[in-house]
C-alpha cells in the first residue's frame, strides 16, 4: 500500500481511480463497508483504489482545544487501511489553507486534476470544502459534470444503533468495550511505551506493565478489564487496571497490565493493549490485603473471559 500526501506524489499510478472520501477515525464497520466495496470495483476494472482522507483530524484545526479524542491514531489506520486491501492512501496534510477551499475548489483542483477518478464514494453525512458546505449532492452534480460516478453510502446498523465514530466514543465512555469491538469490527486498543512504575503491584505478587497514555486517544471507562496485549508480533493475555489507583491515592489516570503466565522484563518496549471484556469499576480497598483478594479474582474473571473469547462468544 501506497502512502502519499499529495497526487503528484503517486508512483506507477494504474487508472482508472476508484475513491473513497472521508475522515474515517476508526475505520468501523460503516467505514469498512465503503471501503471494502471500493477496493472490490478498483479489483474488477483493473484500476486502483484510493482511500482520500486528511491528517491531522480537521477538528485539530478547526477545533483547537475542542477537538473529539481520536480512536485510531495515523499509523492504527493506515493499518487497518492495509489490512482491507487498499492500494494507495492520499493523506492530504489538513491545513487551514485547505479549509478555506470552497467544495469545487476542493474537487476540481485536488481530486479531479490530480486523480481523474471514475468514481468517488462517500458516506451519507459525508460534508467537504469551506464551512462543510458541500454536501453528495453536491458532488453528484458535479460528477455528472466532469464525468465520474458517485456513490453515497447508507448507514449501517448495529443492535439498534446507527454506526459512528460518535457513537463508539460514547461507548467505550460507557465501559461496553465488547459493544465498541462489534461497531469497529476488532477489539479497541491503545499503545504505548512501558514505563518504570512505584513497584507496588509486584509487592501484591502481581506485577503490571505501566502503559504510557496518549493524550489525545480516546479511553475506555475507569476499570478492570480483561485485555489482550501485544510486543511485536507476540500476543500475551492480561488484566487491566485503566485509572487513578485511589487505594494508593492515586490523583492521574493510569494503565497497569497484568501479563498472565508472563515474567520478563519489558521496559521500554511498546505495548499495545486491546480491551476484551468489563470486568468491574474502579474503586478503592482499605488496604493492600483487600486488594490482593480482589486482584486474584480479577485475575479469575479475566481468564474466563479470554477463554470465551478463544471460542468465539464475545460479551456484549
Amino acid at each position: 500500500m501506497e502512502v502519499v500526501r499529495h497526487p503528484r506524489e503517486l508512483a506507477g499510478f494504474r487508472k482508472p481511480a476508484f475513491l473513497a472520501i472521508g475522515v474515517f477515525d476508526g475505520v468501523h464497520i460503516g467505514h469498512q463497508a465503503l471501503i471494502e466495496d471500493v477496493v472490490s470495483a478498483a479489483r474488477r476494472a483493473g484500476g486502483t483504489s484510493v482511500v482520500v482522507t486528511f491528517h491531522p483530524h480537521p477538528s485539530v484545526v478547526l477545533l483547537p482545544g475542542r477537538e473529539p479524542l481520536l480512536l485510531t491514531t495515523f499509523g492504527e489506520k493506515l493499518a487497518v487501511l492495509k489490512a482491507i486491501g487498499v492500494d494507495v492512501v492520499l493523506a492530504f496534510p489538513f491545513t487551514r489553507a485547505l479549509a478555506r477551499k470552497t467544495a469545487r475548489q476542493f474537487v476540481e483542483e485536488l481530486l479531479w486534476a490530480g486523480l481523474h477518478p471514475r468514481s468517488i464514494s462517500v458516506g451519507y453525512n459525508f460534508t467537504f470544502g469551506r464551512g462543510g458546505q458541500g454536501k453528495p449532492d453536491l458532488l453528484k452534480r458535479m460528477g455528472g459534470e466532469l464525468g465520474f460516478e458517485v456513490r453515497v453510502f447508507k448507514p449501517v446498523s448495529f443492535g439498534g444503533l446507527t454506526v459512528s465514530s460518535t457513537v463508539v466514543r460514547r461507548v467505550l465512555g460507557e465501559g461496553r468495550v465488547g459493544l465498541a469491538w462489534n461497531l469497529l469490527g476488532r477489539p479497541y486498543s491503545v499503545t504505548g511505551k512501558v514505563q518504570r512504575g512505584d513497584g507496588l503491584a509486584t509487592t501484591l505478587g502481581f506485577p503490571t506493565a505501566n502503559v504510557g497514555l496518549p493524550g489525545y486517544k480516546a479511553l475506555p471507562l475507569r476499570g478492570v478489564y480483561a485485555v489482550t496485549a501485544k510486543i511485536g508480533s507476540k500476543e500475551f493475555s492480561g488484566v487491566a487496571n485503566l485509572g487513578r489507583r485511589p487505594t494508593f491515592g492515586g490523583n492521574e489516570d493510569r494503565l497497569e497490565v497484568h501479563l498472565l503466565d508472563f515474567d520478563a522484563s519489558i521496559y521500554g518496549e511498546e505495548l499495545e493493549v486491546a480491551f476484551i471484556r468489563w470486568i468491574r469499576s474502579e474503586r478503592g480497598f482499605s488496604g493492600p490485603e483487600a486488594l490482593e483478594i480482589q486482584i486474584r479474582q480479577d485475575v479469575k474473571e479475566a481468564r474466563r473471559a479470554l477463554a470465551a473469547r478463544v471460542k468465539g462468544n464475545r460479551v456484549l
